[in-house]
């Protein structure tokens, strides 16, 4: 068996929160686009205020959600504990536990402090980290031997 318990390094959350924030504009600026648009060229072809200050709120209530979603709901989908054991990776967190067999892991990404694991099922769940000095239950060398054949490593 082997475990990573423990609450995730500020480096560590940073780093995921940077990519949650670009993920969550794309995902909700993307749907505001066709309304911003119109509503900017309106508010210069007929100089009426209203349309450029409606499409100014519309901007800046999807930039605003999206930094919520990118920060408040991402803490609580980090994982406070991953055990690898009997052919499963069990990720514990406030938001989304998640349990999934080995035989899923598509790649193990090695970011030099931590892991990010990736399932081929789908939807990628980006929140499954292991945070190397985590480990309170086999080694690393356990570890990236289970999944050697996964492991991608950057470089820096």
């Amino acid at each position: 068996m082997i475990e990573f318990k423990g609450d995730l390094s500020s480096e560590c959350i940073h780093f995921y929160i940077k990519k949650d924030i670009l993920r969550s504009l794309i995902i909700f600026l993307l749907p505001a686009l066709p309304f911003i648009i119109p509503m900017l060229i309106l508010s210069i072809v007929k100089e009426e205020l209203f349309w450029g200050v409606l499409a100014g709120l519309i901007f800046v209530i999807a930039v605003g959600m999206a930094i919520v979603e990118g920060t408040v709901f991402l803490k609580k989908k980090l994982p406070t504990q991953i055990t690898i054991a009997d052919g499963r990776i069990d990720k514990l967190s406030v938001l989304e536990p998640k349990n999934n067999p080995i035989s899923e892991i598509e790649a193990v990404v090695d970011y030099g402090r931590w892991y990010q694991i990736y399932f081929n099922i789908g939807f990628r769940n980006n929140y499954v980290i292991c945070q190397k000095d985590l480990i309170v239950k086999g080694t690393i060398e356990e570890y990236e031997k289970l999944l050697e054949d996964k492991i991608i490593r950057l470089k820096k």
